[in-house]
Parts: structure tokens; sequence; C-alpha cells
């Protein structure tokens, strides 16, 4: 069971991020449901990575206000393991972020991108993650 106030958060969290209004929220939400299930703070820092490294990619920003228009899309974007979000990071750090486009780079099983992106892990490591 989920609180309202933490189903308030995880709303607000979405619409500051990424400006939704509220017919855009409520498109989301109803689409998929199960992303309120997810605590506001990590919600929060999911959304905020997820724009920061769209709209920090010149191969990738155009989505920003496509998803924005497509709120079941951006549902889905944010329903992956953090862990994921690493991926986008990688590939704009990297200079890779034109060979890939950022949902290929969420969706890819781990077994595909460390076949993709052998250097990954060492890379992580760097960071200190």
């Amino acid at each position: 069971l989920i609180s309202p106030g933490a189903l308030q958060a995880g709303c607000a969290a979405l619409c500051s991020t990424w400006q939704l209004n509220q017919q855009q929220l409520s498109e989301l939400v109803t689409a998929v449901p199960e992303l309120l299930l997810t605590s506001p703070g990590v919600l929060k820092v999911t959304a905020s990575r997820l724009k920061f490294f769209l709209s920090h990619s010149r191969y990738w920003d155009e989505w920003v206000p496509r998803l924005v228009a497509r709120p079941k899309l951006l549902g889905r974007a944010l329903l992956f393991r953090t862990d994921r979000y690493d991926r986008l990071d990688y590939l704009k750090s990297t200079h890779r972020d034109g060979g890939l486009s950022w949902r290929d780079a969420l969706q890819m099983t781990d077994e595909d991108w460390q076949d993709m992106y052998p250097a990954y892990k060492a890379w992580w490591a760097l960071k200190g993650r």
C-alpha cells in the first residue's frame, strides 16, 4: 500500500522534472501505474537523470519534448533499473551517443551491452560505482 504523501511526492517529482501538466500526468499514470510504486526519491532521480542525459546529447535532445507529448512512452522510459541510466551517461561521456539510440541502450540485455561495450565495466569502476 502506498501512502497518499508518497503518491503526491511521486507525481510532483514527475511534474516538476518534466514540466508535465495535469492531463499529461494523468495519461502517464493511467498508462504506467506501476511507476507510482517506485519511491518518490528514486523516481525523482530517475526522471532527472533521463532528462539530463537526453537534453545534453545533440543526438537525443529532440526526445525531451517528444516524451512530454507522449506520456505513455515517458512512463515506460522511467521503468528501467537505475543502473540502466548509467549506460546513457557512458554513451554521452565517451561520445558514443550518436551510435546508439537511448531507447536501445536502456532496453539492451546486460549480456548484449557488455558484448557491444566491453570497456563499460572499467569506465563504471573508475567513476566509483
